[in-house]
């Protein structure tokens, strides 16, 4: 260097300890190139500044394993006074540029020699090279031990197994281990600053699952018969469970009444229109039959049902004459006749002594069997094992009465109707595939148990587009808290497709003797709403529930129930 500031081209050659000149802007491999300075700072060129005993890939072997010195084991930047020797490729790289006369194939191999024997051979206060590790074994116990990492001193692990995952990274939030075998592929990243990602364990419900014992000792009251069990070795029930709710609870009331006889003319105008087969479907059938104690315990307080019951219209009906009746009363009173009339079979309760009229009441299922014919054919539905074994039991004892072929089935019945009828991914295991058929479905959900006003409209429409010769009945209750949800129902049924014929035909009850201290409601009502309704349908139910009305309100001394039957209208848009 001058005294002036120049670039000097040239310094004295030396080989293998001796420096080698080295011409400005020359890439050396190291992370700076060769840099020119002033003579005041001449004895610090910082591409020769790496640390004795690091080679070109800048990766230091150390006794936990292999590190970069990342956030896990940082470390400070060293001082350097004195000239520290290159590694074997920026020393065969210098040794190329600056003279032909040494090859970099020769300084290679005088490197590697020298690293072999753990350091500089030519210079002994050079410190050694790093110990060779096994990659793929533990590293060496030392007395050394991680300030972070996957334990601590108090929680040395027992097994090699149970280390991975107890290292939670504050900068990452991953789980990583503190040493990671080459050999294991842990989620694609092998290493990241001496941690490796973790495979295993990373959750608690994780390591148990995989510390779980492969096979579990039986409880006591498994090793019984299924049903012999002793009852002080049974588990208890889970109290939280929801228990679906029977409709015996509730049978006979008015509702039930309207929901009868309109199906009845629904199924009557559907058989003798044509003699070609009908498709009855009913996804929520119930227990095909009801005692009229209504599931009452000998000794239990509850409330009697409202005004008016199948009973109340059975006591008023039985007196009048039938003959010139609309007819779906009559063989609503039929029906019942032919239930209560049965002599073989046994009745147990508590409440046989009682003077009632009739013990057992119709279901709308019932109704609906007794007006099909041959050709037609039946598929009813239910998901509630209680009510569905109840249901098997009547089909049993009452199939001899039907001429209608029957299909029972435990499932959802809106699944059922999708998978079927819809999608057409299933077929009947007794019918076959719904090809060129009339249809008649009946749709009566429990609202209780949520979301059932979406699935009943998407029924609606999804049947219109592929089962077109359908007509879908929809039931639905009325009260004075929820009747704007009811009305808004309605019109998303009657927005979500233009070219639905939609009927809707609501029954409401007032109480008598109601006033203001009542705890029952001053009114309450129930409806139906029908998509594609036969011909003159609306007519027939109109003229049916005046006469009921007219019937049972000579028996309260009031014109007490109200129907009510019309179109829905789509909405005209304020553009149009």
């Amino acid at each position: 260097w001058g005294k002036s500031g120049g670039e000097v081209a040239f310094m004295e050659p030396f080989a293998l300890g001796l420096q080698w000149p080295v011409p400005r802007g020359v890439q050396t491999g190291l992370r700076q190139s060769a840099m020119t300075h002033s003579a005041k700072n001449c004895q610090r060129r910082h591409w020769l500044m790496m640390p004795a005993g690091r080679f070109a890939e800048s990766v230091m072997e150390g006794s936990l394993g292999t590190s970069t010195g990342s956030q896990t084991n940082p470390r400070k930047p060293r001082q350097h006074n004195v000239r520290s020797w290159l590694g074997a490729t920026g020393a065969a790289l210098l040794a190329a540029t600056a003279s032909k006369r040494w090859s970099r194939r020769c300084v290679s191999r005088l490197n590697a020699a020298a690293v072999r024997k753990g350091g500089r051979s030519d210079d002994g206060d050079s410190p050694r090279g790093p110990p060779i590790l096994d990659k793929n074994r533990p590293p060496p116990q030392t007395g050394r031990k991680p300030k972070t990492g996957a334990w601590s001193d108090d929680e040395m692990p027992d097994n090699e197994a149970n280390r991975q995952g107890q290292f939670v990274s504050p900068w990452t939030g991953q789980v990583y281990d503190r040493w990671a075998p080459d050999g294991l592929k842990q989620k694609g990243t092998d290493r990241q600053g001496g941690l490796g990602r973790s495979r295993a364990f990373e959750t608690p419900n994780q390591r148990d699952l995989k510390t779980a014992p492969v096979e579990k000792e039986p409880e006591e009251w498994e090793k019984y018969y299924p049903g012999l069990a002793p009852p002080h070795l049974k588990p208890p029930k889970n109290e939280n469970k929801k228990q679906l709710e029977r409709h015996a609870y509730r049978a006979g009331n008015f509702a039930d009444i309207f929901k009868q006889l309109v199906v009845g003319t629904i199924v009557d105008l559907k058989v003798k229109k044509s003699e070609k087969p009908l498709w009855y479907v009913e996804t929520c059938t119930g227990e095909g039959e009801y005692h009229v104690n209504r599931l009452k315990k000998p000794n239990e307080e509850r409330r009697p049902m409202l005004w008016p019951t199948s009973e109340d219209l059975y006591e008023v009906l039985s007196t009048q004459d039938t003959t010139y009746m609309p007819l779906e009363l009559r063989h609503w009173m039929e029906t019942v006749q032919m239930l209560n009339s049965q002599d073989d079979f046994e009745v147990k309760g508590e409440s046989l002594g009682d003077n009632r009229i009739i013990d057992w009441l119709p279901s709308t299922s019932l109704v609906a069997l007794r007006m099909l014919r041959k050709q037609d054919r039946v598929s009813l539905y239910e998901d509630n094992h209680v009510p569905f074994a109840a249901l098997f039991n009547f089909v049993r004892n009452f199939s001899s009465q039907f001429d209608v072929p029957l299909e029972l089935s435990f499932a959802d019945g809106f699944k059922k109707l999708d998978k079927v009828f819809v999608q057409k991914k299933e077929e009947s295991k007794k019918h076959g595939k719904p090809s060129n058929i009339r249809g008649l479905v009946v749709i009566d959900p429990d609202y209780r148990r949520g979301g059932e006003a979406y699935r009943c409209k998407k029924s609606i429409v999804q049947l219109r587009k592929h089962w077109m010769a359908a007509t879908v009945m929809v039931f639905y209750p009325i009260r004075g808290d929820y009747l704007q949800k009811t009305k808004q129902w309605i019109s998303q049924v009657r927005a979500a497709d233009a070219s639905l014929d939609l009927l809707k035909v609501e029954l409401f009850v007032e109480t008598p003797n109601w006033d203001e201290w009542s705890e029952d409601p001053r009114w309450r009502g129930c409806g139906v709403l029908i998509s594609q309704p036969p011909y003159t349908c609306g007519e027939r139910i109109q003229a049916c529930m005046s006469l009921l009305a007219e019937e049972l309100g000579t028996q309260k001394g009031g014109n007490f129930i109200h129907a009510k039957v019309e179109e829905v209208k789509k909405v005209k848009s304020p553009q149009s």
